[in-house]
């Protein structure tokens, strides 16, 4: 569903990301992993239509992004940003209702306020949807905006609803696209899970999942496949099973690490060792 070619941002005169081309597949769960400056944020940017590229091209549905009216990929594409700019002194609801602007004509409906709730609901907010914004914590916005993402696309959207500039119709069944910039950053330990489930339900329900972790348990646990980046290239990328290992992470983040079972549980976790006076 999105597909980055020979991807090539400069900025300040130094490659951020240099001849990057990956693959992101409907229906599974894609993490991008990497070390701090490995061109993570560029990358999900480049995706959500924030940055463009001074070389190469990314597509959407195999079709250029930008060749996209803004307001049609709105319709099937969400993208929850690290920290939340917002500073109006909206409601939790009012917030989460502004994600189904894409699809109102008028006046919002009953069934936009009813997918707005249930988004809610799915992030445990219902219960502060008349809390005004700004008085929240930091992870408590970040499940709000969680929950405006979802309720974005939260149903798929028909083919013959997207259409190309000048108004050419695509091909093939629209689906929904959900662009995670590090969802788990001031989440408490159950809501990092919680998020991460949701993300693996919309991706079984055949929507395009892209999000960046930092923690690689939880990309173990949740991930079908891992972009792994280093100085702004791919150091592997693919089915994590395969694409991550002891060996590259030593290669990317310079850490020794095993990988450990637990019985009954379906994958390994990571123990990272420690490092020794020499390695320091």
């Amino acid at each position: 569903m999105l597909r980055a070619e020979n991807i090539r941002v400069i900025r300040n005169g130094r490659p951020i990301l240099d001849g990057v081309s990956c693959e992101v597949p409907a229906g599974k769960v894609t993490v991008i992993l990497g070390p701090n400056g490995a061109g993570k944020s560029t990358l999900l940017r480049l995706f959500a239509g924030e940055y463009s590229s001074d070389a190469g091209q990314v597509s959407l549905g195999g079709r250029p992004l930008s060749e996209w009216r803004p307001k049609d990929v709105a319709k099937c594409r969400a993208v929850l940003p690290q920290e939340s700019s917002l500073t109006f002194p909206f409601r939790v609801d009012e917030v989460v209702l502004m994600g189904r602007a894409p699809h109102v004509r008028g006046m919002e409906s009953a069934h936009d306020h009813a997918i707005s709730m249930q988004a809610l609901q799915r992030v445990d907010m219902a219960g502060k949807r008349e809390r005004i914004f700004p008085s929240l914590s930091g992870g408590e916005k970040q499940r709000v905006n969680l929950a405006r993402a979802l309720a974005q696309i939260w149903e798929p959207v028909g083919a013959n609803e997207l259409r190309l500039t000048g108004d050419a119709a695509t091909t093939g069944k629209a689906t929904r696209v959900l662009l995670l910039d590090e969802p788990t950053s001031n989440l408490d330990l159950a809501h990092q899970h919680s998020t991460l489930r949701e993300a693996q339900r919309f991706a079984r329900d055949g929507a395009t999942v892209l999000a960046i972790l930092h923690d690689l348990n939880l990309a173990l646990a949740y991930a079908d496949q891992v972009i792994l980046l280093c100085d702004g290239r791919i150091a592997a990328a693919g089915e994590i099973a395969t694409a991550l290992t002891p060996a590259r992470i030593r290669e990317v983040f310079g850490v020794e690490c095993r990988f450990m079972e637990i019985a009954g549980q379906g994958r390994p976790f990571i123990h990272v060792l420690p490092m020794s006076a020499e390695t320091r």
